[in-house]
């Protein structure tokens, strides 16, 4: 009985797949029933797409600049650094920036946040002179919170007396 019920399965199986196919003629529509849209009956092959290229990475032409001890004042190589940001973000008009204020370990955390905001304001303010609209610089200040490597001697504090420039988008 096992047997019979297994035989009819395959049978049943087997007629299902020998169904007749349609001829053409089952396919053709009068212009006066035609849809107004086209009608896909099978789903479309896959296409073979190559592999989206990354893009290139955009830097700037200046990704830090850096302060004398407890000083805000923008020197004259930080001008001509920031120039060249300018030309950048002018190339660019689609991406915004972020300008991060840092400061070495010296002085408490409340004086070195404001100095590290002070730092990046200056900045900012350099940019919008040359034409960067306010809009696309973003400013943060870190302090002393984002040292390069701690706890040194006056050369370790000099790469930790920054401003950084960091894409937004």
């Amino acid at each position: 009985m096992k047997n019979l019920f297994v035989l009819f399965l395959v049978a049943g199986l087997a007629l299902a797949g020998c169904a007749r196919k349609p001829a053409i003629e089952d396919h053709l529509v009068s212009e006066a029933t035609a849809p107004a849209a086209p009608v896909v009956s099978e789903p479309a092959e896959p296409v073979d797409v190559a592999p989206a290229k990354p893009e290139p990475k955009v830097e700037m032409a200046a990704a830090k600049i850096f302060f004398d001890f407890d000083s805000y004042v923008l020197s004259s190589a930080n001008k001509a650094l920031l120039q060249g940001n300018a030309a950048w973000l002018k190339a660019h008009p689609e991406l915004r920036i972020v300008i991060e204020g840092h400061t070495d370990e010296r002085g408490s955390s409340s004086y070195n946040l404001a100095l590290g905001e002070k730092r990046a304001e200056a900045a900012r303010a350099y940019l919008q002179n040359l034409g960067i609209a306010p809009e696309r610089i973003k400013v943060v200040s870190y302090g002393k919170e984002k040292a390069v490597q701690g706890a040194g001697n006056e050369a370790v504090w000099a790469r930790d007396r920054r401003a950084e420039f960091v894409i937004a988008n």
